[in-house]
Formats: C-alpha cells, sequence, structure tokens
C-alpha cells in the first residue's frame, strides 16, 4: 500500500527535522509591534516560547502575540509569524522550509 503524502497543513516541525530540513535546536524569531520575540525549534518538534512548549508554530505564535498585546492568545499562523536566518543570513519564514519539504516529497513521487 503506498504511503499517504502529507498536504502542508498537517506537515509538522518534528516532520522538518526527521527530514533534515531543521537541525534542532533552531533559534526562530519575530519582531512584533516594536518588540523582538524569540523561540526555539526543539528536537522534539515543539516550539519553546517563554519557558512553555508548544505544539505548533502557530500555537506559539498566538501565544507570542497575546504576550505583547495582552489577553488571551490570538489566531496566528505560525508557520508566517516566526522566521529564522538561512546560512546566507537571510531571515525567512520559516513556511519556506516546510515549501521545500513538500517540493522534495512531490519530486520523490514515480511519475
Amino acid at each position: 500500500m503506498a504511503r499517504e503524502e502529507k498536504t502542508a497543513d498537517r506537515i509538522t516541525l518534528r516532520d522538518l527535522i526527521e527530514a533534515g530540513l531543521i537541525r534542532a535546536p533552531l533559534k526562530v524569531e519575530k519582531t512584533y509591534r516594536g518588540k523582538k520575540l524569540t523561540a526555539t525549534i526543539e528536537a522534539d518538534g515543539t516550539i519553546a516560547f517563554l519557558g512553555k512548549s508548544y505544539t505548533s508554530p502557530s500555537t506559539a505564535g498566538g501565544v507570542a502575540r497575546a504576550h505583547v498585546l495582552g489577553g488571551h492568545p490570538r489566531a496566528t499562523n505560525g508557520w508566517d509569524f516566526w522566521t529564522f536566518t538561512d546560512k546566507g543570513g537571510q531571515r525567512s519564514p520559516i513556511k519556506t522550509i516546510r515549501e521545500r519539504y513538500v517540493q522534495s516529497r512531490k519530486s520523490a513521487l514515480p511519475s
């Protein structure tokens, strides 16, 4: 039976770590409303922010925004929110790593 390919919205940080596209721990950042926020993608696929671990970048991003704005966590696309610095020194959203993963899976499919 063929293995079912994951759609982009089902891909996890752990998938990217296991594929070798993220080398944990990986520092991710966001400057939001003038405040620099820093989190870490951990080897287990969680994202740590302010001493707590979250299972998705979106949850961590929502908590980070609430930290700045006050109140409850806000709906946030963490894949766009958090950025990393690549080997060339370019800052990019972590969604670019997920996009590389999707492309690598497509190219691995038999024609």
